[in-house]
């Protein structure tokens, strides 16, 4: 019987787009990955809304961010406990408002992604601790006026050879490339996104040069040809998250790439769904041009995050809303047993991170 560890970010207190901001903090989790039963093994409280988490099992390493709506946030460094618990070893003040992502740089930085402010900072991270950011800002608006008043960056990604650093803004419709040098520099270019579309996390093939984008608010999943030269993305279609007879409002919000490269998943807030695009494997293509995804209920409400665990074999979906995490177990990568799933109570998930070190 193996457990792996994972963490879980969470609201603390109520936002405008979370009535029931009810997290204590960070939670650290085991999951059996024979069974797929879940352990709660410690809380780290003392952070306000920790809703995204960066965890590097090899080094004993946890990076989490505050999103405050109003006023500034830290990221924070942690150090892992033997019980999974964290203690706090260095901070820095994120230099954006609603810093809403974390991720990794190369071995030695981490770029911060701050949604109200519309920017994005860079820290590094040698000798146990965080130095001063560097920020870039973005400008833009779309057509979406109580969304798309300005730049809201969402999400960053370092490109898997190494070159590029790519962040969504959901605000100006434009995935910004950056030349992945740090600190960050000024934007080299962007790819523009459908008007209105809002896109806010994108996901690599692990094999393929093939990059693939959820848009929040017009529930599209992007299929994009990716330049590694130059940096460019290229849409190649452009496909419904969510069923034709859906009549809500789309608000889609997680991408992961099964660890296969055999499919895509991603969730949808309102509809409250997972919905799985099976994957070609000769060249990243999707397998129906079409899209007809497998749509199967998240297990809660408002799927704000979910993640695959590293062996493929389990999917741990954070219900925001519904104050559960839900546990499915993975058959094939195109395929879940979604009739069987074990629900955990747990307060307010806003974020699922097993090891990415």
């Amino acid at each position: 019987m193996t457990h792996i560890p994972f963490y879980v970010g969470s609201y603390t207190q109520i936002e405008g787009h979370v009535p029931r901001g009810r997290g204590k903090g960070i939670y650290a989790y085991l999951l059996n990955n024979e069974t797929g039963e879940l352990v709660r093994a410690s809380i780290t409280t003392g952070m306000t809304n920790p809703t995204y988490i960066l965890f590097d099992e090899k080094a004993g390493l946890v990076y989490a961010v505050e999103e405050k709506v109003g006023t500034q946030g830290h990221l924070r460094l942690y150090s892992v406990n033997f019980d999974g618990s964290l203690m706090e070893i260095s901070r820095q003040p994120t230099l954006g408002f609603a810093s809403c992502h974390i991720s990794r740089c190369g071995s030695d930085h981490v770029v911060v992604a701050n949604y109200a402010s519309g920017n994005a900072a860079s820290f590094a991270t040698g000798g146990g601790k965080l130095e001063p950011g560097v920020c870039v800002s973005y400008t833009g608006s779309g057509p979406v006026t109580e969304r798309q008043e300005g730049s809201h960056a969402h999400h960053s990604v370092t490109s898997p050879d190494g070159k590029w650093i790519f962040v969504c803004d959901l605000g100006s419709d434009k995935i910004w490339c950056h030349a992945a040098t740090m600190p960050l520099s000024q934007p080299r270019h962007s790819t523009s996104t459908p008007p209105g579309s809002g896109p806010r996390h994108l996901v690599f093939h692990p094999v393929h040069p093939m990059v693939y984008v959820i848009c929040e608010l017009a529930g599209f999943l992007l299929v994009c040809n990716y330049d590694a030269e130059h940096g460019n993305l290229s849409i190649t279609s452009a496909i419904s998250c969510l069923p034709p007879n859906y009549e809500g409002t789309p608000s889609s919000a997680c991408i992961r790439m099964h660890p296969s490269g055999e499919a895509v998943y991603l969730s949808n807030r309102g509809h409250d769904s997972i919905a799985i695009f099976a994957i070609n494997t000769t060249d990243g293509s999707l397998k129906n041009k079409t899209g007809n995804p497998e749509w199967f209920p998240c297990g809660g409400a408002e799927p704000r995050d979910f993640a695959i665990d590293p062996t493929g074999r389990w999917l741990v979906v954070g219900n925001q809303n519904g104050n559960t995490l839900a546990v499915f177990n993975i058959i094939s990568p195109c395929h879940v047993d979604y009739g069987r799933v074990r629900k955990y109570s747990c307060d307010t998930p806003a974020c699922i991170a097993f090891s990415q070190g």
